[in-house]
């Protein structure tokens, strides 16, 4: 049986913290549950669970529960776990190591063209972290090979983060976009890490909305600091 996560702990290089997102079993079943995942990773039970609806709505929170209507999630308090669901969207973690300062931001096109990426950066330095200090990464996402969207959608974002595709559609390279908007903020590219997998072309590992449609699972993303 196959691990039922990738950390990317070790990546970030930030002793104590947890990066992490579920995947497909080897037999194909869905997800473990959150709980389950977290037990496994030595993270607190004290999870935020946000209710996705695609937006730009980033709230800091301070205690464990449900947050309604919102896709990115920003934290002070060390023993809370963020988390997520995606499918094909990106799940981008931000890390201040040196306020442990955390963040878990559901970025798809809707988001990201809305300027969720702009609110998460505005949210985290309300509670004091400069850019120059956070750590990115770029979780398991839909790649520009396989995301082809309409004019209406490639339009929403800058030329130079789309391709033409076949007839009238393009080719939108989203984890590109998202990266451009940290260093526009005053990240240092040495502290972005895109870990350049693609969900779509990945079945044996990650669901993909694109790929299966409505019958597609979620993995769950997962940012914390062990007990």
């Amino acid at each position: 049986m196959e691990e039922s996560f990738l950390d990317f702990s070790s990546q970030l290089d930030i002793p104590g913290l947890v990066a992490a997102i579920s995947v497909r079993t080897a037999n194909n079943k869905a997800e473990l549950k959150r709980g389950q995942l977290i037990e496994k990773l030595g993270l607190p039970s004290q999870l935020c669970n946000p209710v996705q609806i695609h937006s730009a709505t980033v709230r800091i929170v301070q205690q464990a529960g449900t947050y309604s209507a919102t896709d990115g999630l920003i934290t002070t308090v060390e023993n809370l776990v963020l988390t997520l669901q995606v499918a094909d969207c990106i799940p981008l973690y931000l890390v201040d190591p040196l306020r442990k300062v955390t963040g878990l931001i559901h970025a798809g096109w809707r988001g990201a063209a809305s300027g969720i990426i702009s609110q998460a950066l505005e949210k985290i330095l309300q509670v004091g972290c400069r850019p120059e200090q956070l750590k990115a990464v770029i979780g398991p996402c839909l790649r520009l090979v396989n995301f082809e969207v309409g004019p209406e959608v490639a339009r929403l974002f800058p030329k130079q983060f789309t391709q033409p595709g076949s007839g009238d559609r393009f080719l939108l390279d989203l984890p590109g976009f998202v990266i451009g908007e940290l260093l526009d903020s005053g990240f240092q590219a040495v502290n972005i890490f895109d870990t350049g997998l693609n969900t779509y072309s990945n079945p044996d590992q990650f669901h993909s909305f694109r790929r299966a449609g409505q019958a597609a699972g979620r993995m769950c993303a997962m940012l914390g600091w062990r007990k």
